[in-house]
């Protein structure tokens, strides 16, 4: 007897199981006697998969971005006056001045910050490089006047290592927490209606419930086959966190892909 096959979706990516719930949730939209027999049980796992979504768009957006954000345009700007400062008194009238310049523009040229840095990567340098400024180089910062610009310039460098810190705790509680919830509540819709819809097919089966439950089941093997091939092939950490949220994945070409013509 034909019936969709179990589903083992506890090892999926979030963005995987997103995608999948969404589709199923559409596919079953698009039969009007299934709207008609599973009516509550669909308002229930539409509310399911809203919030499963809502989950994974908060986990990524978060009310600390816009203060890393302006704290690293402050950061930006006070390096930039630090470095444009240190080039002009490398052409001033007095000794040691030019002296100073030279000894800071060489340090800026040995750690070589770009703006364009990673966030991380920048933040690392900057920090180590302010060490040294405010000791092995501090009398030459006194010479340009530069004191008040490097005290700044570690507030905001040490103030965006502590806001992403907190981002990144956030996240992850917010990954460990919420997520996990909706995806339990999901998977638990999704049996019911499942159960359902192979009950009805022994009951009423017609040729466009069976095409559905094709459709199900060749979803299902595609997803094992995704895991298969993620276990197979090594992916790099950076790689595999960047594409867990994506959904722009390939869809199969099946007959039932498209909502089905006439009703059951």
């Amino acid at each position: 007897m034909r019936k969709i096959k179990n589903i083992d979706l506890h090892s999926v990516s979030n963005g995987l199981h997103l995608m999948f719930m969404t589709q199923v949730l559409q596919q079953i939209n698009a039969s009007k006697s299934l709207n008609k027999h599973l009516k509550t049980d669909l308002e229930e796992f539409k509310a399911a998969v809203d919030e499963e979504q809502e989950a994974m768009r908060v986990s990524r957006k978060s009310l600390i971005t816009d203060s890393i954000n302006k704290a690293e345009k402050r950061r930006g700007e006070l390096y930039s006056i630090f470095r444009v400062t240190v080039r002009t008194w490398l052409k001033h009238p007095m000794e040691n001045v030019r002296s100073s310049a030279k000894k800071l523009n060489q340090l800026l040229k040995n750690y070589g910050i770009s703006l364009k840095m990673q966030r991380d990567r920048k933040s690392g340098l900057l920090m180590h490089m302010l060490a040294k400024l405010k000791n092995i180089y501090k009398d030459d910062i006194a010479a340009l006047s530069l004191e008040t610009v490097i005290e700044e310039l570690q507030k905001q460098n040490e103030l965006l290592i502590s806001l992403m810190d907190s981002r990144n705790q956030e996240r992850a509680g917010k990954v460990a927490g919420r997520v996990r919830k909706a995806r339990v509540e999901t998977e638990r819709i999704y049996r019911e209606l499942v159960e359902k819809i192979n009950a009805l097919f022994v009951i009423e089966s017609s040729e466009t419930l069976e095409l559905l439950i094709k459709w199900f089941n060749v979803k299902i093997k595609s997803v094992g086959t995704r895991k298969k091939r993620k276990r197979a092939k090594k992916i790099p950490k950076n790689q595999s966190e960047q594409n867990d949220d994506e959904f722009n994945e390939k869809e199969i070409e099946l007959q039932v892909d498209a909502p089905p013509s006439s009703p059951l």
